[in-house]
């Protein structure tokens, strides 16, 4: 199941992908105000039956795709997490080694944007990388199978840029998500990013960043293909 949220009508709602179609479930039970509160109730535990009833609902192409969880409490995300990146880093010149435990920071929910949605490039630098990840929100069952071995490749302007797959990270999923639990409690909805493969920018001779004008498409198996244009601050 391909859970979403979404605007349309200048309304904010959530639900689920069925081909073109969107079920609108936040329509069907608007005690839920967002996907992270369906997320966190013993209603999820009917999410087929309230998909199949809501089928139709709208189209794809007519709303705008919001962050997937739009504002969760926490976004936690991975450094140096897919040992291909890490070796490339080494080898760019920064003095890294492989810790015990995996290295984080937490993000803020307003630098998020959805798919289509221009990411914007700040004034105050012109080194903006591209970084390919596969995310993890807090509360859902494993809708993908075996996550270990999943394909990622990353595409500015049409080139591939990452390629990579799951197997590269050095800290499993399930070992990021009982680290992180034994920092702060994970909350339904929360985001964990799992980090980024080889292929960054940074890491090329010369170095590249993204401009404006640029589009970063990021594509994993069985995910699907999130697509930004990069556009001035």
């Amino acid at each position: 199941m391909r859970l979403l949220s979404f605007a349309v009508g200048g309304r904010e709602s959530w639900g689920a992908v069925v081909g073109d179609d969107v079920a609108d479930i936040g329509r069907t039970l608007p005690n839920y105000l967002t996907l992270a509160d369906f997320v966190g109730s013993a209603e999820f535990e009917r999410r087929e039956a309230l998909v199949a009833s809501a089928i139709g609902s709208q189209k794809l192409p007519d709303v705008d795709v919001l962050p997937v969880i739009p504002r969760p409490e926490k976004i936690v995300c991975a450094v140096r997490n897919y040992l291909d990146h890490h070796n490339e880093a080494v080898a760019s010149g920064l003095r890294r080694e492989i810790t015990e435990f995996p290295p984080i920071f937490l993000r803020a929910w307003r630098s998020l944007v959805g798919h289509n949605a221009p990411v914007i490039r700040p004034k105050v630098s012109d080194q903006l990388d591209w970084e390919g990840e596969l995310a993890v929100v807090i509360g859902t069952p494993d809708e993908i199978g075996d996550p270990t071995a999943l394909k990622l490749e990353t595409r500015v302007n049409g080139e591939i840029v990452q390629q990579s797959d799951t197997s590269q990270l050095i800290f499993s999923i399930p070992r990021f998500v009982h680290y992180c639990s034994t920092i702060f409690d994970l909350m339904p909805g929360d985001v964990i990013a799992t980090g980024t493969p080889a292929g960054v920018g940074f890491a090329r001779k010369p170095p590249v960043f993204l401009k404006p004008g640029d589009v970063v498409e990021v594509e994993i198996e069985k995910i699907g293909v999130l697509r930004n244009p990069v556009v001035a601050e």
